[in-house]
């Protein structure tokens, strides 16, 4: 009988994932942080002082704040980063035209700073997908002239397993996504 894909995970993956939680609440700070890791003294604080206390404690989120301190010094540098030597359609994309990198018309830049550098130095990791569209065997040099690679982003806890060669290239990847279902109302749910 065939495992369960969903149920594979790298061991990895299982040391990243007991983490992450922390991190990501340490990051975002506020009351979820607060009723994950607040906890009583001692067995003397009874549940009413400890209740009090809860309610009265303020999380101000300083790992936030330093995070986007790194980020925001890393992202303003990148303006000195310059892609060059492409075909005039990459030099496009690269600068967020032709829908740019994401398909939302982000530079690579752009999308770099706001997609992957506050996750990474989060979370450690993420994965850049880098996909394309489709093209039909009979398509012509005008059909594809708007259809270029695309990335997009995926958590850690969206990498489940991997699998590298000796060279250490990836050679199987399996992947977590979330898919929108859309109602017989046109809505999501």
């Amino acid at each position: 009988m065939a495992a369960d894909i969903t149920t594979i995970k790298h061991p990895d993956f299982k040391s990243d994932v007991e983490y992450l939680k922390r991190y990501r609440l340490a990051y975002k700070g506020g009351r979820a942080f607060i009723a994950e890791f607040l906890k009583q003294y001692t067995i003397r604080e009874d549940t009413t002082d400890y209740n009090i206390r809860a309610a009265i404690t303020y999380c101000p989120a300083h790992a936030k704040a330093a995070i986007l301190e790194i980020k925001n010094a890393l992202f303003q540098r990148m303006a000195e980063v310059v892609r060059t030597g492409g075909t005039p359609s990459y030099e496009a994309v690269m600068k967020g035209d032709d829908g740019g990198v994401d398909k939302h018309g982000a530079s690579m830049n752009n999308y770099i700073g706001n997609n992957v550098l506050d996750k990474l130095l989060v979370e450690r990791k993420i994965g850049v997908y880098v996909d394309n569209e489709v093209i039909p065997q009979n398509a012509t040099l005008r059909d594809t002239k708007s259809k270029h690679p695309y990335l997009y982003t995926f958590l850690v806890d969206q990498i489940c397993s991997w699998n590298v060669n000796d060279s250490g290239e990836l050679i199987t990847l399996l992947l977590l996504e979330y898919v929108n279902n859309i109602n017989e109302f046109g809505l999501i749910s």
